[in-house]
């Protein structure tokens, strides 16, 4: 990733800040860096295997996620806690998506929605049973929380006792 320093003087103060520029990276990942929310990114462009090869960067959204999807079932909190205690690529700092982060990976273009093409996930449950958690809770019924399937861009709710898989995200919360 290229970055350039940008450097202002204002009132005789000189001010600078990193720079990522919008072709390398489409989002915030710092404070005082550039974002370009209107890109659309297809296919496997969309896409950077990082930390290695255990992760995903979508340089769509900025989000790094789990690329090997473990494939027990675990009550909400336990996908909390699978998440926290999470070290990919020596790292921690892991954690359950949101709704839209999830959802960011939903491609709604295709007849049936699912996983955008070239995606470089691994193990994906895709049955019509198979959820994932968010760490949205419902907030009219604080007992559910919200998941997604991605076998046809299913979107419920779910008790928090029952189990579900997880895909790990890291970034800002």
């Amino acid at each position: 990733m290229k970055r350039m320093w940008v450097s202002v003087v204002v009132v005789g103060l000189l001010l600078s800040w990193s720079v990522v520029p919008a072709e390398d990276f489409y989002v915030v990942p710092v404070n005082k860096q550039v974002t370009s929310w209107d890109k659309t990114i297809s296919g496997a462009a969309r896409w950077t295997l990082v930390l290695n090869n255990e992760a995903v960067l979508d340089r769509e959204t900025g989000l790094v996620w789990e690329r090997n999807t473990d494939s027990i079932k675990k009550t909400w909190l336990g996908a909390f806690y699978y998440c926290y205690d999470l070290s990919l690529g020596n790292r921690m700092g892991w954690r359950v998506p949101t709704m839209e982060e999830l959802t960011s990976l939903i491609d709604t273009s295709q007849d049936n929605p699912t996983l955008p093409t070239g995606h470089p996930f691994t193990n994906v449950q895709s049955s019509q049973s198979s959820y994932y958690w968010t760490s949205s809770t419902d907030v009219t019924v604080p007992e559910l929380a919200w998941g997604v399937g991605f076998y046809n861009d299913s979107i419920g709710r779910s008790n928090k006792l029952l189990e579900h898989y997880v895909r790990c995200v890291r970034a800002g919360s």
